[in-house]
């Protein structure tokens, strides 16, 4: 038996290294039958799983679910596959609307949403509607470049790539693992 595991992918997508070569074994004729734990371990995607339903067709593939038990070769088998990877995918939905929600709530309450603190600024621990939140504060000495940055850029006086040409022409080092500007970092 050969295993094909995903370890820090989620199940959202199909682009992740041990399912493509899973799928390039089955489409060299090596897996005849392939067995997961959970449904949504191989994909939270009705389409995805559709189509990866029509590969193992395709392919004589026999697929079967360890804790989902139900007989893939038959019509109400097939439809209760169908079901549970509706149910899948609205749980991932839900997930990433809940997550958006929280993200958009904090950055209105004044609080950092998360993530590395942009340039200029960096992340301080204060007291927040009772709660000891992660918000962020200018670092004075970087204040001015970050000031210039954004008027030129809103006044439309330079592009992103631009600034970030003349930043780097400048000298002036960015905070990132790359100590050079980007249209995407600035």
């Amino acid at each position: 038996a050969i295993v094909y595991q995903d370890s820090g992918y989620s199940g959202k997508n199909t682009q992740r290294p041990a399912f493509s070569q899973l799928m390039d074994d089955i489409q060299a004729g090596k897996i005849k039958r392939v067995f997961c734990y959970r449904l949504d371990r191989i994909s939270r995607s009705v389409l995805d799983f559709s189509l990866l339903w029509k590969e193992f067709d395709a392919n004589e593939v026999e697929f079967t679910s360890i804790t989902e038990s139900f007989d893939t070769n038959s019509p109400m088998g097939r439809a209760m596959v169908i079901i549970i990877m509706t149910f899948a995918q609205l749980e991932r939905e839900t997930i990433v609307s809940r997550y958006t929600a929280n993200r958009y709530a904090r950055s209105n309450s004044g609080v950092w949403a998360g993530g590395k603190a942009p340039y200029g600024f960096h992340i301080v621990k204060q007291l927040v509607n009772g709660k000891n939140q992660s918000v962020l504060e200018p670092v004075p000495d970087k204040l001015e470049t970050v000031l210039w940055m954004f008027s030129e850029y809103s006044n439309g006086i330079y592009s992103l790539y631009s600034l970030a040409k003349f930043l780097n022409q400048k000298g002036i080092p960015h905070d990132g693992k790359n100590k050079y500007w980007s249209a995407q970092n600035v």
